[in-house]
């Protein structure tokens, strides 16, 4: 079994004949690019990673099958309030965090503030957290809720 998960996905589209692999960018709701680039076994943005593994039927973390479903957008907000949350519940301080999930300080703040962050990144937190990076995606088409301030109706 590959290593990381870039491997992993790389193995799963080889294994896919050239004109499935020419129609996955359409069906996955991701540029050619991403999996020619995936398929060399070269780095991706986590989002196109994601989408692609649920186009695919693999599990994100572990490359296992499972049903095929189109992925929307990565839900980094729900994402960082999940960390949050699982952190405070354990009562443990950012660098306790560190040290648990493997990750660095930068990083996990990175994540905090909402930020993009590696596949890497995002497996690790979801095994810190207790769930799958696939539970942070938004239904294919919906687009997240914008806060808006209560005092100022200001987008937030």
């Amino acid at each position: 079994m590959p290593a990381t998960p870039i491997q992993r996905l790389a193995c799963a589209l080889k294994a896919l004949r050239y004109v499935e692999r020419r129609r996955l960018p359409a069906r996955a709701g991701v540029g050619p690019t991403a999996v020619q680039r995936a398929y060399s076994e070269q780095a991706i943005n986590p989002v196109a990673y994601i989408k692609l593994c649920g186009a695919l039927g693999i599990t994100v973390s572990t490359g296992e099958s499972c049903p095929a479903r189109t992925l929307g957008e990565f839900d980094w907000d729900a994402f960082a309030l999940g960390f949050e949350v699982r952190r405070r519940l354990r009562k443990l301080t950012l660098r306790a965090a560190v040290l648990e999930t493997g990750l660095s300080k930068a990083t996990l703040s990175r994540l905090e503030n909402g930020r993009a962050v590696s596949i890497n990144g995002i497996i690790a937190v979801c095994a810190f957290i207790g769930t799958q990076p696939e539970h942070y995606c938004l239904t294919p088409g919906m687009c997240p809720v914008k806060r808006t301030d209560e005092t100022s109706g200001v987008a937030a």
